[in-house]
């Protein structure tokens, strides 16, 4: 256990880690990127390798397809090959003969079938022996083909074969498997320590060791040798078992350790059990023999995911990077089993063919790599894809530069030069665009916030707006998935839970907003985003202390304001007050003094107030005004809940009702004035009507449409933003009705909570 050691702590496994410039005694200290441009190179000489040993193999240049009793039937014959002008497509072999030996029936032979497509050990013997024979009459040097017509034609494999003869499916095949390994080696490369990322690279090494077999017998022409195919079946089969195992292991470790038992050991014991079973054919299985060793891997894998996704349920982090390996694994080996594996033993006959089935199998690793990229697994970061771009750049001008030298026969110079074009102009532009759309950007743009941040912050009426302004522009701008106050005091925003939460500091309080999860929950936070963060939180503190160096004046002039009509204006009118000629003349000079008072209490204090508290203070203003003059007052009010009024629009509100009262005193001589107040919880809309009738026998005097104080009532409407309506009633009297949007409460109010 020591190669895949971890310390096991609260059921998560604490990787010990090893430094970049380590690599265990087995391998040569190596950085990451010198170690991926290894593993590339070690890959492309597998693959040459693979192509020098097809195009080795005698080869007659004919494309054939079975053709049951009759045969193989002959669709294609290449004219650089050794039976050009002898066969033409559509001709029939039913037989191969041996320079001196007997004939050997072609009838019911299928060129293409491999041996492990049969469902138990008799057929698979059987299968191999036919193309043993087969291959030794090829292989010898020269071979007798029996037609469906009679004719016996004498022909000589030729060797080497044309590589450009190889065919696409054989392509195909290698970019697959060479894609799943880069991405295992990569992630390896820079995460050595970590046994997730060790038994990934494992798996990864295992799928290409089943395409490169997979290539090598794909591609044979007639027959194989039957010692050879058989060494490719057994390799095939164990890299298959390797490929699987690795995964189960890795989901037995990642992203937490299920179990204390020596897992690798117990993995590698079911993969060793699996080959010598199929190598000594012990245990005939039931169905099919070959595949359901490999579906029980399956279900292995299955209840391994499943355990790991009921342990991580409270833990949002693990969950996250899970649900993208599930996604991966899930995706490409339950479209393996339906469409190939179940088809196969059920009724002998796949939905898709093995070529397209290895392509599904890489997208199981394509999958970690976007995983990499939206949810960092195994840790790594954007920079990973960086190094991958750097690396097969390179490589990719060079193979285009040899390219151009081997088709079309361009200088050394020239080839350089348009190689550097096509990959400039071609590979990095498509790259750049599959980049954008299969990436969850975690770039944040701060120029389209920070004019609105600083405009709302300078405007801001106190600390609570100011914090619900920052609140709003940080779920603005990073999108978390959700966003709340904790504890905590960090000066500059930071990264917690490698990158689950970004931490930013409130503007107002000693905590801190916590950010789980961008783009509602896509990716993880980024240092571009705490750098982004940081640099948008520098701003809105500059903006917020000029804001406040702006208050601070203006609270200063207010005061100053306050003390001068205080001491001057305030002194005078109480002086009126004392010196009054009669009782009118004293209420008109009282009425003054209290609307001053009012005035320089709401400088000398300008915070919101109570709306119940506030109607409940006028009317008994009113209440006391109507009772002198020996009206009936009727006083409803219709709040629901409470709201905050600022020290502006309690001055209006007050100012419209006093004027009204007075207005319907003055000019109407009125019997009984209604109140009414109602405030619209839906639309934060303060509702105010007042009612007055007229006295039998009074002409109203002064229309108050005509007077100022009718107008000064409109003007503090308008200044509220609300609307007002005033006018002769129905029944003879009159009324005035308004209404007032209290959304600065609202704001202020919904702040505070």
């Amino acid at each position: 256990m020591a190669w895949w050691g971890g310390v096991r702590r609260k059921d998560r496994v604490v990787t010990t880690g090893l430094p970049l410039s380590r690599s265990g005694p087995w391998l040569p200290r190596m950085a990451p990127l010198p170690l991926m441009l290894a593993g590339v190179v070690g890959l492309a000489l597998l693959v040459l390798v693979s192509v020098w040993l097809v195009t080795h193999q005698p080869w007659l240049g004919l494309t054939l397809e079975p053709a049951g009793d009759a045969g193989v039937r002959v669709e294609a014959v290449d004219a650089r090959g050794p039976l050009a002008g002898r066969l033409a497509p559509g001709d029939h072999l039913t037989a191969v003969q041996p320079v001196g030996g007997e004939p050997l029936s072609l009838a019911g032979f299928d060129p293409a079938r491999y041996p492990f497509l049969e469902p138990d050990f008799a057929g698979f013997d059987a299968l191999l022996a036919r193309q043993g024979a087969l291959a030794a009459a090829l292989w010898s040097g020269q071979t007798i083909l029996i037609t469906a017509d009679g004719r016996r034609i004498v022909a000589t494999p030729a060797s080497p074969r044309p590589t450009d003869t190889l065919s696409l499916g054989f392509w195909s095949v290698h970019l697959s498997g060479f894609l799943g390994a880069l991405i295992g080696i990569g992630v390896w490369a820079f995460r050595r320590g970590q046994p997730a990322a060790r038994l990934l690279a494992l798996s990864a090494l295992g799928f290409f060791g089943a395409t490169w077999t997979t290539a090598f017998y794909m591609e044979r022409e007639l027959a194989l040798p039957e010692a050879i195919f058989r060494l490719l079946s057994y390799a095939n089969h164990w890299a298959l078992a390797v490929m699987m195992g690795g995964l189960l292991a890795l989901l037995l470790y990642y992203p937490r350790r299920l179990t204390r038992a020596p897992v690798v050991v117990w993995v590698v014991a079911l993969c060793l059990f699996y080959q010598l079973n199929e190598i000594r054919q012990w245990i005939e299985w039931p169905l099919h023999t070959f595949f359901v060793p490999i579906t029980v891997f399956y279900l292995l894998i299955v209840a391994a995911a499943a355990w790991q996704w009921r342990l991580s349920r409270d833990e949002p982090l693990d969950r996250a990077a899970l649900r993208w390996v599930l996604l991966s694994v899930f995706v490409s080996m339950s479209l393996a089993f339906i469409t190939y594996l179940v088809p196969l033993m059920v009724r002998d006959e796949p939905l898709l063919p093995q070529v397209a089935v290895v392509g599904i199998g890489a997208l199981l690793y394509l999958g970690f790599a976007g995983g990499v990229l939206r949810y960092r697994l195994f840790d790594l970061e954007r920079w990973w894809f960086a190094a991958w771009g750097w690396l097969l750049g390179g490589l990719l001008v060079l193979l285009v530069d040899l390219a151009l030298i081997a088709l079309f026969g361009l200088q050394p110079l020239q080839a350089l030069g348009a190689a550097v074009i096509l990959v400039g102009w071609v590979y990095f532009p498509v790259r750049q665009w599959v980049w954008r759309h299969l990436a969850v950007s975690g770039r944040v743009h701060l120029e389209s916030h920070l004019s609105e941040l600083a405009g709302s912050l300078f405007a801001a009426s106190g600390p609570q707006q100011t914090e619900a302004e920052w609140r709003r522009t940080l779920q603005a701008l990073f999108e978390p998935l959700s966003i709340d106050q904790v504890d905590g005091s960090p000066v500059e925003p930071s990264l917690e839970e490698h990158g689950a939460h970004l931490l930013v500091p409130c503007l107002e309080t000693e905590r801190v907003w916590r950010l789980r999860y961008g783009r509602s929950g896509r990716r993880l936070f980024t240092r571009w985003d705490r750098e982004q963060a940081a640099a948008l939180l520098a701003v809105a503190r500059r903006v917020t202390a000029v804001a406040k160096a702006k208050e601070s004046g203006a609270r200063t002039e207010r005061q100053r304001i306050a003390r001068d009509l205080h001491d001057d204006v305030a002194g005078r009118l109480l002086n009126l007050v004392h010196r009054a000629a009669d009782h009118h003349a004293e209420q008109r000079a009282r009425e003054a003094l209290d609307a001053l008072r009012g005035a320089i209490n709401a400088l000398r204090n300008p915070q919101p107030s109570g709306l119940a508290e506030s109607l409940a203070d006028w009317r008994d203003t009113i209440r006391d005004w109507t009772d002198a003059a020996g009206v009936d007052l009727d006083w409803y009010t219709e709040l629901g809940s409470d709201a905050l009024l600022t020290p502006r629009q309690a001055i209006n509100l007050r100012r419209i009702l006093t004027e009204a009262v007075t207005n319907a005193l003055r000019h109407a001589n009125p019997t009984r004035i209604s109140v009414a107040w109602r405030l619209r919880a839906g639309s934060g809309e303060l509702e105010l009507a007042i009612h007055n009738d007229v006295r039998t026998g009074t002409v109203p005097s002064d229309p108050p449409m005509e007077g100022r104080g009718s107008h000064n009532m409109l003007t503090r409407t308008r200044e509220l933003g609300g609307r007002l309506v005033q006018g002769p009633a129905g029944d003879g009297g009159y009324r005035v009705q308004g209404r007032i949007p209290l959304g600065t409460a609202t704001a202020v109010d919904a702040a505070s909570e």
